[in-house]
């Protein structure tokens, strides 16, 4: 690493460190988490750090992060630097960070895989004719809201648009457009794959009651190709746990069991994320079973 030898070198050079540290943020969120997850930005630590770095003589020169919470965090494309600059230039001792949309590696619904990402557009939605006012003070820090848009750039098809919530020093993923895509064990029959993975969605965006609810609903709609329209949901199961062999049934897990257990939760309206992840991964492994077994769909 060189050496920081001026004041304007560890000015320019601690601002890359604390926008690099937002971009890579912004990169783990939209890559690793689902709706409304966080993360938490740690500019104070990439600050101190930085601060190792620079001789005792230049350290003055490297802003206080004490305030860091009222600081806008100014995200910019082509069409809103220029307006950025013009900012800057009429109060140029203002504190900011100006950070630009990291590309990104997403799934792809079109071409059906993880591919590039690169990003599009870029806005802050409560201030975009002053940038360096783009945000709200709430409950003792800075709110901001970010839209920011993709595309994929292997098909270049249409845009993928996310919406990002910043409060303080936490970034929370808020919306997308279209919804996130969610990988589908391969032995999972595809017509009650949609209750599937529309449970994973609503357990990842914080709504495990509801994922239970469509959890269990994949397991009644599975059994009930075995049953009379007029059967009960239990009947159901039994016919179909009737079709399963033996040593099937003795070693895996039981669409009986499943189905008893997230009924329970349920009924009593808990909302068990225990009990979701336990209980979708039994569900996966049944189908793996039955795979094994060579029942078929």
């Amino acid at each position: 690493m060189f050496a920081i030898t001026s004041v304007s070198q560890a000015i320019t050079l601690h601002g890359e460190a604390l926008r690099k540290t937002i971009e890579t943020s912004v990169k783990l969120l939209l890559e690793q988490k689902h709706l409304y997850q966080s993360v938490e930005v740690e500019l104070e630590k990439t600050s101190t750090d930085f601060q190792k770095t620079v001789p005792s003589g230049l350290n003055m020169a490297i802003p206080h992060m004490a305030g860091v919470q009222y600081w806008p965090w100014v995200v910019t494309d082509n069409d809103s630097l220029q307006a950025l600059m013009l900012a800057i230039s009429k109060k140029p001792d203002r504190r900011l960070i100006n950070w630009a949309i990291p590309d990104v590696k997403m799934f792809c619904k079109v071409c059906d895989r993880i591919e590039a990402f690169n990003s599009v557009s870029a806005s802050n939605q409560f201030n975009k004719s002053n940038p360096t006012e783009g945000g709200l003070k709430f409950k003792g820090k800075l709110t901001q809201v970010y839209c920011i848009s993709y595309l994929c750039q292997s098909c270049k098809s249409l845009p993928e648009v996310f919406l990002l919530r910043r409060h303080g020093t936490k970034l929370t993923l808020c919306g997308r457009a279209p919804i996130e895509h969610v990988p589908v064990p391969k032995d999972i029959p595809k017509e009650i794959s949609r209750f599937y993975s529309d449970a994973i969605v609503a357990h990842n965006s914080g709504q495990t009651l509801a994922a239970l609810f469509l959890l269990r609903t994949a397991c009644e709609q599975w059994a009930r190709r075995w049953a009379l329209a007029t059967d009960m949901a239990d009947v159901a199961i039994d016919k179909y746990m009737d079709t399963l062999p033996a040593d099937f049934k003795g070693r895996f897990s039981s669409i009986r069991n499943i189905y008893g257990e997230l009924s329970v939760a349920i009924h009593s309206a808990s909302a068990s994320a225990e009990l979701f992840e336990k209980a979708s991964a039994q569900f996966a492994e049944h189908f793996a079973a039955r795979a094994l077994f060579k029942l078929g769909h």
